[in-house]
């Protein structure tokens, strides 16, 4: 197939309703993307990077889940694991925010 910008080429071609997509039979990786009226994407294979230079984006859960990772974690535990609704210290701490704001003592005039 012709792809535009790139010039011929050996792909291999899947249809999804009316999504069309090419692939490099080799590498396995995108190359070329159109649905009717709705838009071309072209990827040239050579611009991708086959390898990770940080391995930490793979780490499970993310820092930002576990406690001191972010302010307020909505459904983690100390571990940064799923914990049911209500017992998260984002919460806990929204309402000490809240309730330190309706004391008489932080009104300020």
């Amino acid at each position: 197939i012709g792809v535009e910008w790139l010039g011929e080429m050996d792909l291999d071609h899947f249809i999804i309703w009316a999504h069309h997509i090419w692939t490099d039979p080799k590498s396995g990786r995108l190359v070329r993307e159109w649905k009717p009226w709705n838009g071309l994407q072209i990827y040239d294979p050579t611009g991708w990077t086959d390898a990770v230079e940080d391995p930490s984006v793979f780490e499970t859960p993310p820092a930002a889940c576990k406690k001191g990772g972010a302010k307020f974690r909505i459904n983690c535990d100390d571990e940064g694991r799923y914990r049911p609704k209500g017992t998260d210290d984002g919460a806990r701490f929204a309402e000490d925010l809240g309730s330190m704001a309706m004391t008489p003592q932080s009104i300020v005039v």
